[in-house]
């Protein structure tokens, strides 16, 4: 219970986690978290700017609260919460330390500007049109992550990442990443404008495919196909020449590379126009160590038009096509097994392999299914 003022001034950081809570005493409470200090909660219903009931978060005084944009705030503990309409839209940091993968913190403030860092540890931030997260400028934010499967630390990983929409402020040719995601993947990009020209690059990921898979016969040399399991969105406050970009799209194990340097190589980034899908660009650059669970292929062009926009292939080799909706395997006795497997596409898929194994290293096939 507080009765008098409550000041948070820096260094100090406040951890409030869910059952934590700062209620008046004898009179109305004050609660000032200053610039340059912290704020830690886990509440369900995150912090409000006012409320005294069991509902309005870890604060819940009747006097003033003061939540500065200088200040840095984070989600702690477990289980799933909003940030609450209390988290200014302007903060100095924002920070998961979630205790799950799958715990999420879903934005309902009307979007928070991070003009330093954005710490991604563990949990998911999702994010939004209106209750968007947006990076300032790549000189006064960053971001701070463990390494990903690829051994790359501060883009975001499999365990923490923006699911949803994020927003990327830019004002030189400063490459930006994007630690995005859908609800079921890590899916990460990056832009790296051709202007200086002020605006903000919005992005978006699904792990789906785009539904419609028509290929510009322009195209030279033609794609043999684009990714049917994934797509990213991308755009710009900015327009026409002024927001052009180029994209390097990052591939993992949800990609479906093919499985050497020669189908590598033969990937592109494609965009989908409104009515077929066009190479943008026949030299991009490609990762000099990848694998088929990590890997990146930048556009040798700066993109004019974005979204949606995915990986492509100018060969049969990358099985980008098929989208697996499941595949399951029960032993039925007597050294039988029954595989099913079942899914969405198969546009230019001939056929399927199936092989068996002993030790998960050499295969035979025992049977050839159309």
């Amino acid at each position: 219970l507080l009765t008098g003022t409550l000041n948070v001034n820096p260094p100090a950081v406040l951890r409030m986690d869910q059952n934590d809570f700062v209620d008046d005493g004898s009179s109305a409470g004050v609660v000032n978290i200053n610039s340059g200090a912290g704020l830690l909660y886990a509440n369900a219903n995150g912090i409000k700017t006012s409320g005294t009931s069991v509902t309005d978060g870890n604060i819940r005084t009747s006097g003033t609260r003061t939540f500065s944009s200088g200040a840095n705030y984070g989600f702690v503990s477990s289980g799933d919460m909003v940030s609450g309409n209390g988290l200014p839209t302007t903060v100095a940091g924002l920070y998961l330390y979630k205790t799950f993968s799958t715990n999420k913190v879903t934005l309902n403030n009307g979007g928070t500007t991070v003009n330093g860092i954005l710490g991604l540890q563990k949990g998911r931030l999702v994010s939004s049109d209106p209750q968007k997260v947006i990076l300032e400028v790549v000189s006064s934010s960053d971001i701070k992550s463990p390494a990903n499967v690829g051994g790359v630390q501060d883009m975001g990983y499999d365990s923490s990442y923006v699911e949803g929409r994020m927003g990327h402020k830019s004002a030189s040719t400063s490459e930006m990443i994007f630690p995005i995601g859908s609800s079921a993947k890590y899916g990460p990009l990056s832009l790296t404008p051709q202007n200086t020209t002020t605006q903000t690059y919005s992005c978006d990921y699904a792990s789906s495919g785009y539904g419609t898979y028509t290929l510009d016969p322009a195209n030279s040399p033609q794609l043999d196909h684009v990714s049917l399991v994934e797509y990213w969105n991308v755009t710009s406050t900015a327009s026409g020449s002024n927001d052009d970009a180029k994209v390097k799209l990052f591939w993992r194990t949800h990609s479906v590379v093919g499985p050497s340097a020669s189908e590598w190589n033969q990937l592109r980034v494609a965009h989908f126009d409104g009515t077929d899908w066009n190479t943008e660009g026949n030299s991009p650059t490609f990762h000099p160590t990848p694998s088929t669970a990590w890997g990146w292929v930048e556009s040798n062009v700066y993109v004019p038009n974005f979204s949606p926009i995915t990986l492509g292939t100018v060969t049969s080799l990358n099985p980008l096509p098929v989208e697996l909706i499941s595949f399951n395997g029960t032993c039925l006795g007597n050294g039988i097994a029954q595989i099913n497997w079942s899914t969405a596409t198969e546009i230019n898929s001939r056929e399927f392999v199936l092989q068996r194994s002993s030790d998960a290293i050499h295969f035979t096939t025992v049977a050839v299914l159309p």
